[in-house]
């Protein structure tokens, strides 16, 4: 875990150790302590309805002034539940098309910066969010440093940009209390730019460190 936290390791090494981690068999086991949700059952980690949709979204490594990190982004104000939340870069998967095409064709889109294919490092099990009924298909990408990007105004209302060291930082660890049907929960989340990221973009970010780790304690 150690060597993943650190900022120091070169493109070449981060690419051949998140190849070798997700190339292999894809974490199954849900996460579980002091940061995971309340009552989850199977809502992330079980199968999803027969009526799911898909979507993708795309964590993508990348040195930012020195640091090894990647981005997020503050969604838009738009009018909907989602308006202002921290998320990863994605969205729906477009008939004919595949789930990592869409995966960078949704960051390009958000971000302004294009994703080779070839920089596809691997992928992370899949995310279901029962709240929405998204069936997320999670995957990560490295490249070099990335100095134009142009978000797309309608969607985002900012970059930010997240050191990976920060997954294992505690002092950013909060919690966020949410209301489902009359019963109160606590719910796990990163203090981040001001605000809280949690909910299936958590859970897929500990499922990354999940994914990192493994194998490297």
């Amino acid at each position: 875990m150690k060597s993943f936290a650190s900022n120091n390791a070169p493109s070449a090494e981060w690419t051949s150790q998140i190849c070798a981690q997700l190339g292999a068999q894809l974490p199954t086991t849900p996460i579980s302590g002091p940061y995971s949700p309340q009552l989850v059952y199977a809502r992330h980690n079980g199968p999803p309805r027969h009526d799911a949709r898909l979507a993708s979204v795309l964590i993508h490594m990348f040195p930012h002034e020195g640091v090894w990190s990647f981005p997020l982004v503050r969604r838009a104000d738009v009018g909907d539940v989602h308006s202002g939340q921290i998320a990863l870069p994605g969205g729906m998967i477009e008939p004919q098309e595949t789930a990592a095409d869409a995966a960078r064709r949704e960051f390009e889109e958000e971000t302004g910066v294009a994703i080779a294919p070839q920089q596809i490092a691997g992928e992370l099990s899949p995310v279901y969010i029962y709240v929405s009924n998204f069936w997320v298909r999670c995957f990560v990408s490295v490249g070099p440093e990335i100095t134009a990007w142009s978000p797309c105004d309608r969607e985002v209302a900012e970059l930010i940009f997240l050191p990976i060291a920060d997954l294992w930082n505690e002092q950013i660890r909060s919690t966020i209390q949410v209301n489902r049907r009359g019963l109160q929960l606590a719910g796990p989340a990163l203090e981040i730019g001001g605000s809280l990221l949690w909910g299936a973009t958590y859970h897929i970010l500990m499922n990354f460190v999940q994914a990192l780790q493994s194998g490297q304690d």
